[in-house]
């Protein structure tokens, strides 16, 4: 970076962290022309200084004042310190990154210790050692523990406003080999569905297959067996229990699969199946993919395959008709 001073060419250094980020831009006689003091997520503190100087700071990317916007172009990209620590589950398709800064890693408190790594540290105390088993309830107590020193302006502050739990807060954690559910007893009688899980203290959970389970239709807490009102619609039913892989299977009369990738295991059980690109008029036109897992019919009447149905390279497809 070069400026021009009364016709003479004055060298700039821009001074980056380990993100790529302009901390400061200083010329070849030491003179600080902009100094950057980030927040978490990339804004400017009140203690920067030379802003105006020149555009490209946080991880580099080119910072957009006008009109206030105030903003970065980051696309598409994702940011390097998204997540400080994530969980996965992979037979249920959950995943939970905890982070959202990076404040915590660039400094010492009081007492000579990394705050990320205390942060962290007390959550996997609390979901371990305190047998939380909830993602949701090891992030709130570990936050709580660190209110008090949140008080006062420094990493600690910024890491506990800045550190948050992107998942779902009730995801279960397994804390030794998950065993395997059994298959559950299902019957239907006119509207009524009874589930017999055969195995105590399970929570069952009825919802909506067409938003992906955003609508619940019931849940039974601490149970071995229940029962529920039929939905119209075609629905999941989640079986949970500490300790055990999730058992999902969708239920329906008649089912239509249309405009979907499904790259997770699935079970279905319907009286009628009718897979492909246009099938029903109800959803988008699209074609039908199953990639990388295993998908169980289970057809009482009729299933039909039609034209845009792929089944990739190392996907299963099992089919009973009964």
């Amino acid at each position: 970076m070069v400026s021009k001073l009364y016709m003479t060419y004055i060298i700039q250094y821009q001074v980056k962290d380990h993100l790529g980020s302009n901390c400061m831009v200083v010329n070849s006689i030491g003179t600080i022309n902009q100094h950057n003091i980030y927040y978490a997520l990339g804004g400017n503190t009140a203690l920067s200084s030379g802003q105006e100087y020149q555009q490209y700071k946080y991880t580099d990317k080119e910072y957009d004042p006008m009109h206030g916007l105030n903003q970065y172009d980051f696309s598409n990209d994702s940011i390097a310190c998204l997540g400080e620590t994530f969980m996965s589950n992979p037979y249920a398709g959950i995943i939970a990154y905890y982070g959202c800064t990076h404040n915590g890693w660039c400094s010492t408190d009081t007492l000579g210790e990394n705050p990320s790594d205390r942060h962290i540290g007390h959550m996997y105390k609390h979901l371990f050692m305190d047998n939380r088993h909830q993602m949701g309830r090891a992030v709130y107590d570990a936050k709580r523990d660190f209110g008090p020193f949140a008080m006062l302006d420094g990493s600690n502050r910024w890491l506990n406003i800045g550190m948050h739990l992107l998942g779902d807060p009730e995801m279960s954690v397994y804390l030794t080999a998950p065993q395997v559910l059994s298959e559950p007893e299902i019957t239907i009688e006119d509207s009524i569905i009874h589930i017999e899980t055969n195995i105590n203290d399970c929570k069952i959970c009825v919802t909506s297959r067409e938003d992906y389970g955003q609508s619940y239709f019931a849940v039974s807490d601490s149970v071995d067996s229940d029962y529920f009102t039929k939905p119209s619609e075609p629905f999941r039913i989640c079986i949970t229990k500490q300790g055990y892989i999730p058992y999902i299977i969708t239920v329906a009369d008649n089912l239509y699969i249309q405009n979907e990738t499904i790259d997770y295991p699935e079970s279905i059980m319907a009286t009628k199946v009718y897979v492909g690109t246009d099938v029903t008029g109800d959803k988008p036109q699209g074609p039908v993919i199953i990639k990388g897992t295993t998908v169980n019919i289970n057809v009482s009447n009729k299933l039909s395959i039609n034209n845009g149905f792929k089944l990739e390279k190392g996907a299963i497809l099992r089919i009973n008709n009964n």
